[in-house]
């Protein structure tokens, strides 16, 4: 690194700009700036290493950034091939011109209405949310559980990769939209034989 951490840190405390601190390769916690970016809207940390999945050779890469900056880019992203660096980077210049920053316009109440619905169904898994969509594992792979709901007329995101192979996203919607997912959900996870 070129700069220390506390240089780092100083920076980010005294410079009206955006810092990206890429770690990636470099995960050492001694000299790591992740943990002062809680009370730093416009310090933002990408950490990761190299990985190899399915004999695909691929980097695998996170992003930590402010709550508020999270909050925002899952919401904003939620899939896995939107650059959080580039989320990150509108989202602070969004902020500095005065645009409030994306916020969730859902119905928390609706989304857990779903989880607890899902959550009593054999074979699915859901996970907590603060975003207007639902992350859900399940025992069927997940391009195969999307191609099953979009046979249905239901659409999901699905991913290719572990470890979120068997997982499909849902986005929260009008509650009668909801009710229709839920239903096929139902149908496929309680039939008499698996599919």
């Amino acid at each position: 690194s070129l700069l220390s951490r506390a240089e780092i840190i100083t920076l980010a405390d005294h410079c009206d700009a955006l810092i990206i601190v890429d770690e990636t390769n470099n995960i050492q916690p001694a000299f790591s700036v992740s943990d002062a970016v809680s009370t730093r809207e416009n310090l933002v940390v990408i950490q990761g290493f190299p990985g190899t999945t399915d004999s695909v050779s691929f980097p695998v890469t996170w992003t930590i950034a402010s709550p508020r900056i999270v909050q925002a880019m899952e919401c904003l992203s939620g899939t896995d091939n939107i650059n959080p660096v580039t989320v990150a980077t509108v989202l602070w210049a969004l902020g500095k011109a005065g645009k409030p920053l994306f916020e969730t316009t859902g119905n928390p109440q609706e989304r857990e209405r779903i989880r607890a619905e899902l959550s009593a169904m054999a074979g699915v898994i859901t996970w907590p949310s603060s975003a207007d969509y639902l992350l859900i594992g399940t025992t069927i792979p997940g391009p195969r559980l999307a191609l099953m709901m979009g046979e249905r007329g239901i659409s999901v995101d699905c991913f290719f990769h572990s470890p979120l192979r068997n997982c499909i996203r849902v986005s929260v919607k009008q509650p009668a939209t909801n009710d229709r997912f839920i239903s096929t959900m139902r149908e496929i996870f309680e039939a008499p034989s698996p599919p």
